[in-house]
């Protein structure tokens, strides 16, 4: 009964098939839980650092707008609304506007995509209705460079050498003001005198393309028409931007005061706007594994759904003062 060999034996023996089954389950449920853990940690850093490069390239591209629409109808430090410089032709596709100083500021609100319309603004004519996203807002405006190409007799510095022709407005005490053409080359070697200066020209019209770089890859960006030497050619600034939305405010009163907020408009008369509201709707440049975007998204009085894909979306916004409507620079 005591048969040593017999208690040897049963030391060997190796362990149950339902012990193993029991080893296999428990084994694969941990193992399914780390993936599990590992998947949803690599989601949530990648969502994190999605946000943040929007947040990033956001704040880039609202810091870009915000600065030309503070400074819209601003002239070289002159009274806003002094100046009545009439249509200049600089041989772009809306010849005169990039140098018409009578109106400096214009909106589109909800591009419909038709410019052939006979009452529509003739900064439209620059723009390819395929290239704006049918929804967003446009962005016309025109201004000086904040500070002069030439003051006190003086070049700025980072402008010698340079042969390019650009159009600056010459300003001089007790002279009529006008558009002229030079390149900082031209400027060096003239007998500018100490109550004279000249201000580079901006002119701009903003609005959301839906390629970057090729047209179908499908990546939304913001863009600009920019007045560069004698035409408007187009510079893409921030990847990324899905939408463009404009609130104004406008003092209806003439206490110095906002009243209201409005809808950016084409026939929105921006004489009383004291302030804009500027928001961009971000958008990941490619969808993250795992994720869904079941968001709605406030941009003022819009709201854009979510559009159920695995984009990251993010808005950011911002209120500037139209300093046109408050002061001159100096």
């Amino acid at each position: 009964m005591n048969d040593p060999g017999l208690r040897v034996r049963r030391s060997l023996a190796g362990i149950s098939l339902l012990e193993l089954t029991i080893a296999l389950c428990l084994g694969v449920t941990l193992s399914a839980a780390l993936v599990t853990l590992y998947l949803a940690s690599k989601r949530s850093y990648v969502l994190d650092q999605q946000l943040a490069r929007l947040h990033e390239s956001g704040r880039h591209a609202i810091d870009s707008v915000s600065r030309d629409l503070a400074m819209a109808g601003l002239y070289g430090g002159a009274a806003p609304g002094s100046l009545q410089l009439g249509p200049v032709d600089v041989g772009s596709c809306a010849t005169g506007w990039a140098l018409d100083t009578r109106t400096s500021l214009r909106v589109i609100g909800d591009y419909p995509g038709d410019t052939k319309a006979t009452s529509r603004p003739a900064f439209l004519s620059c723009v390819e209705p395929a290239n704006v996203i049918p929804g967003t807002d446009l962005l016309a405006l025109k201004r000086t460079a904040g500070g002069a190409a030439v003051r006190y007799g003086e070049l700025q510095r980072e402008l010698q050498g340079s042969t390019t022709r650009r159009w600056y407005l010459r300003l001089k005490a007790g002279a009529e003001s006008s558009w002229q053409q030079r390149s900082s080359t031209e400027l060096a070697a003239m007998d500018v005198a100490a109550d004279e200066s000249y201000w580079r020209a901006v002119s701009r019209i903003y609005f959301v393309r839906p390629y970057s770089v090729s047209l179908g890859d499908g990546i939304p960006t913001l863009c600009a028409e920019e007045l560069s030497g004698s035409l408007l050619a187009v510079r893409c600034l921030v990847e990324g931007v899905q939408d463009l939305q404009l609130e104004f405010g406008l003092d209806t009163d003439g206490d110095g005061l906002v009243d209201r907020f409005v809808d950016a408009a084409e026939s929105l008369d921006l004489a009383d706007a004291l302030v804009a509201r500027i928001y961009l709707l971000m958008r990941s440049t490619a969808p993250v594994p795992g994720h869904r975007d079941t968001d709605d998204y406030r941009m003022g009085s819009k709201t854009v759904n979510g559009a159920g894909d695995g984009y990251v979306r993010y808005v950011v916004h911002t209120t500037v003062r139209l300093d046109a409507r408050l002061h001159g620079l100096g």
